[in-house]
This record gives structure tokens, sequence and C-alpha cells, in this order.
């Protein structure tokens, strides 16, 4: 039982940091974008 609920808040942390790279990762291309079109 401690394994598992260890197991679990593990994955939560890692899919919520790959949740935060992903939309900074999106943000950074959006203001890519907008730097080649001026």
């Amino acid at each position: 039982m401690i394994i598992f609920s260890y197991q679990a808040s593990n994955n939560y942390v890692f899919n919520g940091f790959r949740r935060n790279t992903v939309a900074s990762y999106q943000e950074n291309l959006e203001r890519a974008r907008k730097e080649t079109k001026i």
C-alpha cells in the first residue's frame, strides 16, 4: 500500500512536470512565430 501510494504520487508529479514543459514549449513556439512575423 505504501509503495503504491508512493508510485502514484511520483506519477502525479511527473505528469504535472510534463504538462508544464509542454505548455512552456508551446509558449516558446508562439513567441518564435511572432518574432519571425516581425
